[in-house]
């Protein structure tokens, strides 16, 4: 057998493996709710603690939690040309997250890429400060993944206060990583 048979093979078995174990143990049980998109052929699941809101708006999907205002949107375009994963983030910037501070940041690497099967992704957290009418200070927090596939562009990110990051980090985390661009 060639080494290009043989690493296709291992390379197979390594990913239905992870899969199967991403499946079994990924917090969602059997009542997960998803969401699939025909038009733009990806999907996200929500945990059983939180709603999920397909088509709201300008949003493909809108997954709310049930006891925290904590919020997930999903959002999907085609767009014309070869769109670059950097005009995105500059358009994004100006716009969704204007006036918030960037905390950290992270293109994904060659691997990640393979894995996600995209052609670029980029992934942000954001913090922002609002001053409220009693002169009181909001801290609130955002999560960015965006994902560039052929000429379309996903976007998922959620939106919190501060106050109830440390209740429901754990389940943004699983819920964005359960998004998952389907190859028809």
């Amino acid at each position: 057998m060639n080494k290009t048979k043989l690493f296709l093979i291992s390379f197979l078995i390594l990913f239905i493996g992870s899969n199967l174990v991403f499946a079994s143990n990924n917090g969602f049980g059997n009542k997960g709710k998803v969401f699939v998109s025909d038009k733009y052929n990806c999907s996200i699941s929500a945990l059983d603690s939180w709603k999920l809101e397909s088509s709201s708006g300008n949003y493909l999907a809108v997954i709310r939690h049930t006891d925290f205002p904590a919020r997930v949107y999903l959002k999907a375009y085609k767009a014309s040309g070869s769109p670059s994963i950097d005009a995105i983030i500059l358009a994004r910037s100006g716009a969704t997250w204007e006036n918030w501070n960037l905390l950290t940041e992270k293109y994904a690497d060659s691997k990640a890429l393979l894995l996600a099967g995209v052609r670029e992704k980029y992934s942000r957290i954001m913090q922002k400060e609002n001053l409220n009418e009693d002169l009181s200070i909001t801290r609130m927090v955002g999560v960015e993944d965006i994902y560039i596939k052929d000429n379309i562009v996903y976007i998922v990110w959620a939106v919190l206060d501060k106050r109830y990051w440390e209740k429901v980090s754990a389940d943004l985390k699983l819920i964005m990583q359960s998004f998952y661009i389907l190859d028809y």
